[in-house]
């Protein structure tokens, strides 16, 4: 009798009874590994395989481990699986990413994504049979040790529960709503003309001070404006500046006048 096992996402065989047993009892085949013969109805973890338990398998000739028809101790009661081991080889996944749906990519290569965190949990997966996409975290296929399908009955057979099901509705609105890019502040403008004003009324007293008073002025309000809301405007050190050099160029022109009323 010819036996196949799935190991790693990997169908392979055959190989032998006696073979598979040495296998399981090794432990290169673990318990929830799964396997299938000719005559089995489905897929099932090795460990219900009831050959695989006993001191010995059936004989190291294989006429005599292969009869036509098996008996009925060395069937095991068929197992309702969701999927044939073929179907959960080659799933297929989708996630999104920034705004983006990506894929598709196979579960392992999923799994591999999530746990090195370049999909995070909170970024929604979804295959085709599910209701609607979820977040990478409820998804406990992608939170047990081995992803490859050591026992994938346990994974599929639980579905999410109705508070973590995110219709496609939602979904498309969860990722509408994330933001593309960072928000970026605008400089206050009048912080801006009371750094220009202040510069030019420093190095031009022809100008009788006019600017270096439009500099104290502007300065002042561009100062009230972003304190009255914080976060909404930078420029608060250009306005500071602009008050230095406007006070700087009145003093500047009250020297030249006070030495020429003087002098």
């Amino acid at each position: 009798m010819e036996w196949f096992y799935a190991k790693n996402d990997e169908k392979k065989g055959p190989v032998s009874g006696s073979q598979l047993r040495s296998m399981v009892v090794s432990g290169e085949v673990a318990g929830d590994d799964l396997v299938w013969c000719e005559g089995m109805g489905d897929w099932i973890p090795a460990r219900e395989v009831r050959d695989f338990d006993t001191p010995d398998l059936g004989a190291a000739n294989p006429a005599e481990a292969s009869p036509p028809s098996p008996s009925p101790a060395t069937v095991v009661t068929p197992v309702t699986r969701p999927e044939s081991v073929s179907s959960q080889l080659s799933e297929e996944w989708f996630y999104a990413k920034n705004n983006e749906k990506k894929g598709p990519v196979s579960r392992s290569h999923l799994k591999s994504m999530v746990v090195s965190g370049e999909v995070a949990g909170v970024d929604l997966v979804w295959r085709e049979g599910m209701k609607g996409w979820i977040p990478a975290s409820e998804v406990r296929e992608f939170n047990t040790p081995d992803h490859g399908g050591a026992n994938p009955a346990e994974a599929s057979s639980s579905s999410p529960s109705p508070a973590n099901v995110v219709t496609p509705a939602t979904a498309v609105e969860v990722i509408s709503s994330l933001p593309s890019e960072p928000k970026k502040v605008p400089t206050n403008p009048k912080a801006i003309v009371s750094l220009v004003c202040g510069c030019v009324g420093m190095f031009s007293c022809c100008l009788f001070g006019i600017p270096s008073l439009a500099a104290v002025i502007f300065g002042h309000l561009a100062k009230a404006e972003i304190k009255a809301a914080p976060g909404q405007q930078t420029g608060e050190g250009m306005a500071v500046a602009g008050l230095a050099t406007g006070y700087t160029g009145l003093a500047i022109l009250l020297l030249a006048l006070l030495s020429g009323f003087f002098g």
